[in-house]
This record gives C-alpha cells, structure tokens and sequence, in this order.
C-alpha cells in the first residue's frame, strides 16, 4: 500500500502557511482498502516560530467554524518539528520515497504546505514531486460518483479518511464500468 492522502489545516492559505494539523491515511486503490492512520495537532505557536505564516482571513474562517473544529486545533499540540518528523517516520515505514504517491485536495496546498514546512526546518519531503496526485482533479471528473454524507469537517485525518474512500469509490465505479 503506497497510495497516501493527506490533508493539512492551516492558519494561512499561501505556501507557508502555519500548519496546525496535518492527517493522513494509506489506502489501495486496487482492493479498496483502508490502512494507516496518522494524525498530529500542532501548536500554532512552533509553527510560527519555523516561519509558518497568518493570515487574517484563515483565521476569521476559522473563527466561523464549528466548536468541534476549532477545539480540535485550538490548544496544545506538538513542536512542529515534533509533528513532521514522526510524519516523515509514518511515511518512511511503509514506503519509500520513490515508491511514495501522495494525493491531496489539492497537491498545490496540502503537499506544497508540508514541503514548505519541512524545507524550513532543513528536511526534505518523503515523496518525489512526480508522485504528487490531484484528488480534487478526479473527484470533479467524475460527477456520477456519489459522496457520502458528512460530519466532522476539518478534522485533518477524517478530511484525509472521507478523501480516500470517496477516491476508492470512484476507483471501484471506473473499474465497474471497464467489466460491463
């Protein structure tokens, strides 16, 4: 299983913006199933101090949000240094960096902002740039396949979870329809 998604949350929208959670989840297209998990809170603060950035909007949006989201990144967390390296280490367990493809809503957000993250702190992402996948891409190219309902929005690893079964759905429809 080297297919991972991600997903971050953030309090900034730009490349460096200040990671505040960053969720995860290996899954296999081919049977449709699930595997692990990882998720981390990070303390807003450690990631400012890295150079993570603000931005006004994100946290009014964040203002806007539900109680259970914003208690779910409001207090406590890990050094961001903490955080990314037991990332790096959930990832470098199950694949190699060669073998490593990544999926984000969308790569040029949830990737790039770890990337940033971990190029700040004199790291290098687990993945090659070549293994980097859209899942907004496929999702809006294949309308018919329904999503399923949701609760618990901005959660990183439910974010990431809802992602990938919604992926291997479409996965399992395109495979449905290559059989009839």
């Amino acid at each position: 299983m080297n297919n991972l998604m991600i997903d971050t949350e953030t309090m900034g929208t730009g490349p460096d913006g200040a990671l505040i959670a960053i969720g995860a989840v290996f899954f296999d297209e081919a049977t449709g199933q699930m595997g692990d998990e990882f998720y981390r809170v990070i303390n807003l603060a450690t990631a400012v101090q890295e150079g993570g950035q603000i931005d006004a909007a994100t946290v009014m949006w964040w203002l806007g949000q539900d109680d259970a989201a914003r208690r779910g990144v409001q207090f406590g967390g890990v050094h961001i240094r903490e955080a990314l390296q037991e990332f790096m280490a959930f990832c470098g367990r199950r694949a190699s960096e060669a073998d490593l493809v990544v999926w984000g809503c969308s790569p040029t957000f949830d990737c790039l902002k770890i990337e940033r993250a971990l190029w700040r702190l004199g790291m290098q992402a687990p993945w090659r740039y070549y293994n980097e996948r859209c899942y907004r891409t496929v999702r809006e190219r294949a309308p018919s396949v329904p999503q399923a309902e949701r609760t618990g929005m901005h959660n990183a690893l439910e974010d990431a979870k809802y992602q990938a079964q919604h992926l291997l759905a479409i996965a399992a429809a395109r495979r449905a329809r290559s059989v009839a």
